[in-house]
């Protein structure tokens, strides 16, 4: 089977099934989750592939018991991996790296498409406005659309900058639709027109995350301009129509000059009935290190996520602080050792090919792991000695002794390396009390 046929088939597939070290994930394209399954669950799997689940079992029955089997089938029919009697999705031929610590292939990509932005916030990170120089075209983002099929990794999220103001943004997610990737954007919607919604009206994004820096237009104004506000009221519109089936999520970043508007910002969500309210913090990068006054104080960063967790007890709408530490819900891993999901299940790429363990940790080329322009994203994802380095750090003894550390691993990498420049200590940003685990 050529290249090309072997990625259409994988597009195609409702389920994609692909080895790790703790056995296998599978990737359910009805639901657009990825599912962790034990090395018993693979062998049932793979038993179920050729041939019905009744001769599947009579292979497995001197290592699966009977009960262990016909409750993993039914469970796996009722989601729709295995359909009429056999496994219904596609087995990746992936060459696993048998490591602990991260997946074969990351679950998540976030590519920012361009740092083009037409609006120039005080704390971006990004320091967004120009593109940056030789951004990745369309033909290379093909080719590396296409090698994240044959990883197995379709869900992507397309930020910037401001990813609307590339022209060739719809062609771009029409590109990532036809290799079967589940695209995500982030944008601030000011440049959602009616021209644009025509455009998107064929194309499938599951979810529209957009930045909403105030519930006032007065305020919100203040930080992006005149008649922002309702540039970006007008394009949530436009996104709307286009995407009907679209999830919105609004995302506020909260520094010195909004963190007031925390109730407004929750009233404007309500009203304008979004799916999810994200809030997170300024950090010192980017802009942001050049607008140090701006930055939250540890003690108002806690503060904030106070507020926010008590009005999200008594509100229907979904609201989350971004990598709140420790989590809320014990999470689930599927790896092992000490850090948070960035380089392990998610990694970004810049708009010039640079790949980075997260967004922010582009701003220290010191960790660039690798250049899509220039290797394989496979090479680059498994082998790269930034990577390694990033995944081997070992805990400190204040997160290893915490009750909370086996979901919680130390909490935000990124964070940890910004504010404290040492990828060992424990987030920053940690709600627990100083002296806890000590």
């Amino acid at each position: 089977m050529s290249f090309q046929a072997e990625t259409s088939k994988i597009a195609q597939a409702p389920c994609v099934l692909r080895r790790e070290s703790f056995g296998c994930v599978i990737y359910r394209r009805a639901g657009n989750d990825y599912i962790p399954c034990d090395n018993e669950a693979l062998a049932i799997l793979l038993a179920c592939k050729d041939r019905p689940v009744e001769e599947a079992y009579q292979e497995l029955a001197p290592t699966v018991s009977k009960v262990s089997f016909d409750q993993f089938v039914q469970l796996c029919q009722a989601v729709g991996i295995i359909h009429e009697g056999r496994f219904d999705g596609y087995i990746l031929d992936n060459s696993f790296v048998n490591v602990k610590n991260h997946l074969s292939a990351p679950t998540k990509v976030h590519l920012q498409l361009t740092r083009y932005c037409n609006l120039k916030c005080p704390y971006c990170w990004a320091e967004a406005g120009q593109p940056q120089d030789r951004e990745l075209t369309l033909r290379e983002l093909d080719e590396l659309f296409a090698q994240f099929c044959q990883m197995g990794v379709f869900n992507l999220e397309i930020g910037g900058g401001e990813p609307l103001g590339r022209k060739d943004f719809p062609d771009v997610v029409a590109l990532a639709n036809s290799y079967g990737i589940v695209v995500n954007v982030a944008t601030n919607a000011t440049l959602a027109t009616k021209a644009l919604e025509e455009k998107l009206e064929p194309l499938k994004i599951d979810t529209f995350r957009i930045s909403l820096e105030a519930g006032s237009e007065k305020i919100y104004d203040n930080v992006r301009g005149v008649r922002s506000y309702r540039k970006a009221m007008r394009g949530l519109a436009h996104l709307r129509r286009a995407c009907p089936q679209a999830k919105f999520i609004f995302h506020c970043t909260l520094y010195k000059d909004n963190y007031s508007e925390i109730p407004s910002i929750v009233k404007k969500a309500e009203e304008l009935k979004v799916d999810k309210l994200l809030f997170s913090t300024a950090l010192p990068v980017g802009r942001g290190a050049l607008n140090p006054r701006l930055l939250l104080s540890a003690e108002e960063t806690r503060k904030s996520c106070e507020i926010i967790q008590s009005i999200s007890q008594s509100n229907p709408l979904k609201i989350e602080v971004a990598n709140l530490t420790p989590p809320k819900r014990p999470l689930r891993r599927a790896f092992e050792g000490f850090g948070c999901e960035c380089g392990r299940t998610s990694i970004h790429i810049s708009s010039n090919g640079g790949v980075y363990p997260s967004g922010l940790m582009s701003c220290f080329p010191a960790w660039k792991a690798g250049d899509v322009r220039q290797s394989k994203f496979f090479e680059i994802w498994n082998n790269s000695p930034v990577l390694k380095k990033w995944r081997s750090v070992a805990s400190n003894r204040r997160c290893k002794n915490c009750s909370k550390f086996n979901f919680c691993r130390g909490g935000c990498r990124t964070r940890a390396f910004i504010l404290t420049k040492d990828l060992q200590e424990r987030d920053p940003f940690c709600l627990l009390p100083p002296e806890e685990g000590v």
